[in-house]
């Protein structure tokens, strides 16, 4: 079983820390861009919709990612 995203409750009590928010996002981007083009390639970047989609499909991503 994998281990629980931890950077999802983060996220979630980020929501109105914008700046906080994209450093955030450019980590997931960067450990995660092959999960990006896998399961999130038809999601328009901005609001923290990358980082929903990537939290929606916690159960398939890759270890580095996670």
């Amino acid at each position: 079983m994998k281990k629980k995203m931890l950077w999802v409750p983060l996220l979630l009590a980020l929501g109105g820390a914008a700046g906080a928010q994209e450093a955030l996002l450019d980590y997931v981007v960067e450990s995660c861009q092959p999960d990006l083009d896998r399961y999130c390639a038809n999601v328009t970047p901005g609001e923290g919709r990358l980082l929903y989609c990537v939290a929606a499909h916690q159960d398939k991503i890759s270890d580095q990612c996670e």
